[in-house]
């Protein structure tokens, strides 16, 4: 089975809405791991998500499965293969 990544906002002109990611082996890829497939051979993606140290930066929402993953390990988080992790910006304004 593959992962299927749903991109919403800005992220959305960085890569397609929609992709989905085979992970090698059906193993089970972390969320870095993940974010880093993503990006490719640019930084420019992982560098949105991901700090210096490689950890989630607050400016994103990111649920595996519909759960917040900073509410499980972070960068860390385990994502099964066929899992479902939706990448968003939180909207606020005035």
């Amino acid at each position: 089975m593959a992962i299927t990544v749903l991109l919403m906002g800005v992220m959305q002109s960085e890569l397609p809405g929609r992709l989905e990611i085979q992970p090698a082996g059906g193993e089970a890829l972390t969320l870095r791991e993940l974010i880093e497939a993503l990006s490719g051979d640019s930084a420019s993606s992982s560098g949105i998500l991901l700090d210096e140290h490689g950890n989630l930066k607050p400016d994103y929402v990111v649920l595996i499965n519909g759960q917040n993953a900073r509410l499980l390990q972070g960068a860390e988080s385990i994502v099964p293969d066929g899992a479902t992790v939706i990448i968003t910006a939180p909207i606020s304004g005035g």
